[in-house]
């Protein structure tokens, strides 16, 4: 909650004052819910669901009394960033920072000629494993108030 209210909240307070943002449901698996720095504290998984004995086997738990200060936030996907985002971690982040996110440490230079030869956006994903909070912390928020249309009619799915 509080890397929501600092990271977005007041980042859009900022960038429009008379206007209130509204949490927008922590937008899930997005660009955003990753700059929040979510930590994944519960997971589980159903064996034998179609059976008459189902079982619930708890993969990761962390009770709600522990102190989760030390606990590593999810990695952000690297295809969910665009082109200039690896651009500006290029451009801030400490280049350390940029190989303990890559896949193979070495590729560091071939990351830094592929963002200035303006490369293919999946050239530069391929070196990395994910973005941490390291990396995020370099990013800027999204402008999320622009509104999309979908490219394609909505047809309602029938059941044959």
């Amino acid at each position: 909650m509080t890397n929501y209210y600092y990271k977005i909240y007041l980042e859009h307070k900022k960038n429009t004052p008379a206007k209130t943002p509204a949490p927008k449901n922590f937008w899930p698996y997005q660009y955003q819910f990753y700059l929040c720095n979510p930590i994944l504290i519960f997971k589980a998984t159903i064996k034998d669901a179609y059976t008459e004995n189902p079982k619930l086997v708890i993969d990761e738990w962390i009770k709600p009394d522990k102190d989760r200060k030390d606990v590593v936030s999810i990695l952000m996907p690297v295809n969910i960033l665009k082109k200039d985002e690896f651009k500006t971690i290029l451009e801030n982040a400490k280049e350390e920072e940029v190989i303990s996110c890559l896949i193979d440490e070495s590729s560091y230079d071939i990351f830094e000629e592929s963002v200035n030869d303006d490369a293919d956006l999946d050239e530069i994903q391929e070196l990395f494993s994910g973005i941490d909070e390291n990396l995020r912390e370099h990013l800027e928020l999204r402008d999320t108030d622009k509104i999309s249309t979908a490219k394609t009619k909505y047809e309602r799915k029938t059941h044959s």
